[in-house]
């Protein structure tokens, strides 16, 4: 493990305020550990998976065996697959199989192809809902699940992302995240950011949806212990509607179920 002293200022700060960090590198309000301890839930060996913006995998570039294992999913699945607008999705090492495609584009898979479909940091930056959301349906093997992890709306991470100029991202983000690539930030939309938003686009005769909003740790404050101390103390006593995170977690219903 390494010394304090080789730990950047971010990380001092998160285990000052969660000691429990320092043992596997996540805490107990870490929505990462529960993003994908829910997609884990549900899976089995035979089923097939698809990373809709998978990126270059940067969510198994950490340091921590433990977290880099939690996020990987290929071998412990029949087939990962993973599509992005970003031509880095073919690099990303995690994925058995990987495309690229431009925004609105009808994905080359037959109906009904995927056991479980996930989407990390993405909702956010869909143009389209309701042509996402039909491409989702279409994918989805009747009885399959959708699991995305994005900033709710009314949530710090997106209120303030949405008083930054889309072109200013990058550069506010390099102060607040200094081991941030620039080819990770992509502009926002937040068009599909909200409990409500979800109840409207996965309706529900057609789906299961157990949509939530999560309180998490904001890494975006991490560099400041004051800043991190403050959204810490304050953060579990905000009301759902004000949570940093909206998680997506909706089933699609079989065939026999929409017709009741």
């Amino acid at each position: 493990m390494p010394s304090e002293a080789a730990q950047s200022k971010s990380e001092q700060n998160l285990i000052r305020h969660s000691p429990e960090r320092a043992i596997g590198g996540f805490t107990r309000r870490d929505s990462t550990l529960l993003f994908y301890s829910l997609i884990h839930s549900v899976l089995k060996p035979d089923h097939v998976v698809l990373d809709f913006g998978a990126g270059r995998g940067a969510q198994a570039e950490g340091p921590r065996d433990y977290m880099r294992n939690l996020v990987t999913l290929k071998g412990k699945v029949r087939h990962v697959v993973g599509v992005d607008v970003d031509s880095a999705v073919l690099e990303n090492p995690i994925l058995d199989e990987a495309h690229v495609f431009s925004p609105g584009e009808r994905l080359p898979f037959e109906d009904g192809a995927f056991d479980v479909i996930f989407s990390d940091w993405v909702a956010e930056h869909v143009d389209d809902p309701p042509s996402f959301v039909a491409e989702i349906e279409r994918l989805l093997k009747p009885g399959g699940w959708f699991f995305a992890r994005t900033p709710n709306r009314f949530g710090a991470i997106a209120v303030g992302a949405s008083l930054i100029p889309n072109a200013l991202h990058n550069a506010v983000l390099q102060r607040l995240q200094p081991d941030r690539k620039e080819r990770d930030v992509f502009p926002t939309r937040y068009r599909m950011n909200t409990v409500s938003a979800i109840r409207r686009l996965f309706s529900r005769d057609r789906w299961r949806n157990h949509s939530t909003t999560i309180d998490s740790e904001l890494m975006y404050l991490a560099r400041s212990r004051v800043l991190f101390g403050f959204s810490e103390l304050l953060g579990p006593l905000l009301p759902t509607f004000l949570r940093p995170m909206l998680f997506i977690l909706v089933q699609k219903k079989t065939s026999s179920e929409q017709a009741r």
